[in-house]
């Protein structure tokens, strides 16, 4: 995907418990932080790859734009993404990770 703009962070930063108090602070009160996972089953990476290419508008976006200007940066991309889920893939289930907040709003 194309960068992000100038100013504008990471997503991923909201899995940060520090940065996500450093965002709220302020406008809420009694925060809770818990961890937890989803399991996804999959026949395989390239399966669970494969859903993601058809319902995650951002990944569905990112496969068309690749596939119309270049298409050897999207068999890049499917092979990073396959190995980067191997490291959570077992028993045909995709483990994610996720951050849970709750918070009340001041």
């Amino acid at each position: 995907m194309p960068p992000l703009p100038p100013g504008v962070p990471s997503p991923i930063l909201w899995g940060d418990i520090s940065v996500v108090r450093q965002r709220l602070e302020g406008a809420v009160e009694d925060l809770f932080f818990d961890r937890g996972h989803m399991l996804v089953p999959a026949l395989s990476a390239q399966h669970f790859r494969l859903n993601i290419e058809r319902a995650a508008g951002p990944t569905i976006k990112l496969v068309q734009m690749l596939s119309a200007t270049n298409p050897e940066r999207l068999d890049e991309f499917r092979r990073e993404f396959d190995v980067v889920v191997t490291q959570y893939y077992r028993d045909n289930l995709v483990r994610q990770d996720y951050l849970m907040t709750r918070a009340r709003k001041v």
